[in-house]
């Protein structure tokens, strides 16, 4: 996992999409001019169809549905022409298996769906047309060819609606985390503005009783001045307690 974050972050998406096509396109094509299984008489169609064939898989995060579609449909129309895409070789699978992934993982279930029995019908067309042709081809019969493509393709796009959901989820899982994150610091932050208020206002009300303590005393201090020293002297140290009570 950490090891393709890292390459998607060197070389982004779409370089990565062009270097698997560019994979496959390398297998398919030494597969058509050496593998035993494809006949010498469709070697050239094989190895011209093979470039349309897994080209649409450099371009599936820009047209998805389209990338799967122009690939079945390759593999489709060049079996009339003795292609030998579909029957016998093993590194044909992979695109049109990647791409449904892609459709899956990228498109709501009934447009993919949607997507997925078209390309799922002209697979299975250049499957049984490349079955008519006459030249020996290995594997099992056509309904069996046929079921295996249908299999395997739908597999990998409900592989890859199954981590469509896991995405959502895991997206909307980090959205509520953070949301509640968020709630919790204004929730503190609510609770401290309530406390300096409260402090504020007790600091308010300290300030005050001992203010007017301050002013009832010199108002005493000031009329016993001269009738009783004695007396004011202590309203005066009153006052000065009462100061620095306040401070």
């Amino acid at each position: 996992m950490n090891a393709s974050r890292a390459l998607r972050r060197c070389f982004g998406p779409r370089v990565l999409d062009y270097l698997l096509a560019a994979a496959m396109l390398v297998e398919i094509e030494c597969e058509a001019w050496l593998d035993s299984t494809v006949p010498d008489s469709h070697r050239a169609v094989t190895a011209a169809a093979a470039v349309l064939f897994v080209a649409p898989v450099a371009l599936r995060r820009r047209w998805t549905a389209p990338a799967l579609v122009v690939c079945a449909a390759v593999a489709a129309l060049q079996a009339p022409l003795d292609g030998n895409l579909v029957m016998g070789m093993t590194g044909t699978l992979l695109p049109p298996l990647v791409l449904a992934y892609t459709v899956g993982a990228r498109f709501e279930r009934r447009r993919g769906l949607a997507v997925l029995s078209v390309a799922i019908g002209l697979l299975a067309i250049g499957v049984a047309v490349s079955s008519a042709v006459p030249e020996p081809h290995p594997g099992g019969g056509l309904a069996q060819d046929i079921v295996g493509v249908c299999v395997l393709t739908g597999a990998s796009w409900l592989l890859g609606q199954l981590t469509r959901v896991h995405t959502r989820r895991t997206y909307a899982f980090n959205a509520l985390a953070e949301r509640v994150a968020q709630q919790r610091i204004e929730r503190e932050h609510s609770a401290v503005a309530k406390e300096r208020l409260r402090i504020g206002r007790e600091l308010h009300d300290v300030i005050a009783q001992n203010v007017s303590a301050i002013i009832l005393q010199s108002n005493g201090a000031r009329e016993r001045i001269r009738d009783n020293p004695q007396s004011a002297s202590e309203s005066i140290l009153a006052v000065e307690q009462a100061a620095r009570q306040g401070l």
